[in-house]
């Protein structure tokens, strides 16, 4: 240590445990800390073909059932598909993470797609969920970029197996379920008290297939996660944190990512109509998020493989998404909402190979998201 840096230990409160913390927070040996699903590259690239497979088959089958075109197996439904939003990069963005479009100080537009996580589309928001955002960057050289993030910072799963394991339970319904429909015609419209017994029917169908994939332990560890996650109310997407959940490497750094709202956070409900409270917001003014980065320290506080810890390394905002003041609800609004409505979203676009999404739940994103939207383009030319 040089002699500036032992007089500020001195007496400066916490230098010391500041510059560990800058040197923890830069580290670039994340590498070692790459482990393969079953063993191997090899044998993770059987596992992740599979997982393409049997994606193509669970969409193919759930459009068969409901005789309609093919929806996404998660995160259906939309909530708002904005293509009016700017995404400025922070002007004193640091040096080690200047790669393609990340220049200091540079304005993009941008198109930010927020959904409901259920692989349904249900009338109403109020009932408990995750939600998504995804916000596509669009530069003025190379292709796009696109940022994909959930409202909540653990993965309910610990890695990609157990995550496919969990849409794959979940998606088909039941049988009771099968039968309610024939009777009163389609879930969506189902009577409350019908509709109550379809969903305790296809829960416990559902859970009987994760533990058979899963077993007894890991299958109470996902649904303990689920159940906290989905029961917390949002009362607005103005004032949701989204985390990526997945780290991605920008050249050296390996980090985790985050969309921070400026709005505070606020007690409430969740409105029946998450697309009505945000297009309000819209109409008196635009709204602000930081997007901040969360960089890889050590293998225990900053995993690479296992999705479902936090990450405890601090936020440093990198940049800024902006939904521009506009009427989400008039002709523009609803051109806009379509055209975000029939993109493809996948960490995978990236604007340069320096921007690598990284751990085995990116390393599966790869092929599962190509796979539900080459199935879905396939049958009908649906949105991807």
């Amino acid at each position: 240590m040089d002699l500036s840096c032992k007089i500020a230990g001195a007496f400066i409160p916490g230098f010391n445990q500041q510059k560990s913390l800058i040197a923890m927070s830069t580290n670039t040996n994340w590498k070692q800390d790459i482990r393969y699903l079953g063993g191997s590259a090899e044998k993770e690239a059987e596992i992740i073909l599979k997982f393409g497979k049997d994606i193509r088959e669970a969409v193919h089958a759930s459009a068969k059932k409901r005789n309609a075109p093919p929806i996404r197996p998660q995160h259906a439904k939309q909530l708002a598909g904005i293509r009016r939003a700017e995404f400025r990069v922070s002007p004193d963005i640091p040096a080690d993470l200047q790669y393609g479009f990340l220049q200091p100080g540079r304005v993009f537009p941008a198109c930010v797609r927020f959904s409901n996580a259920a692989g349904e589309i249900r009338l109403s928001d109020a009932k408990g969920d995750l939600r998504g955002a995804a916000v596509r960057v669009l530069p003025d050289t190379g292709p796009a970029h696109d940022w994909l993030m959930t409202n909540a910072e653990q993965h309910h799963a610990k890695d990609a197996i157990g995550a496919m394991a969990t849409t794959l339970a979940f998606a088909p319904g039941s049988w009771a379920t099968d039968v309610l429909e024939a009777l009163f015609g389609n879930a969506a419209t189902f009577p409350a008290a019908v509709g109550r017994i379809s969903g305790i029917a296809d829960l416990l169908a559902g859970i009987r297939r994760l533990v058979f994939q899963m077993g007894p332990a890991e299958t109470l560890q996902i649904l303990r996660t689920l159940t906290r996650q989905t029961k917390r109310p949002m009362p607005s997407l103005a004032m949701e944190t989204f985390w990526s959940r997945a780290p991605v490497a920008i050249g050296p750094v390996a980090a985790k990512y985050l969309l921070r709202p400026q709005l505070p956070k606020a007690a409430g409900p969740t409105p029946d109509s998450l697309h009505d409270e945000l297009a309000q917001r819209l109409l008196q003014g635009p709204v602000i998020y930081d997007l901040c980065l969360q960089r890889y320290r050590d293998p225990e506080s900053t995993p690479i493989e296992n999705a479902r810890p936090a990450w405890a390394s601090p936020h440093e905002k990198i940049a800024e998404l902006v939904l521009l003041q506009q009427d989400l609800n008039d002709d523009t609004g609803q051109a806009d909402s379509r055209f975000v409505q029939m993109q493809a979203y996948n960490p995978w676009q990236v604007n340069t190979p320096d921007f690598v999404p990284i751990g085995n739940m990116n390393r599966a994103r790869r092929s599962v998201y190509a796979a539900s939207a080459a199935e879905r383009q396939e049958q009908n030319q649906t949105p991807a």
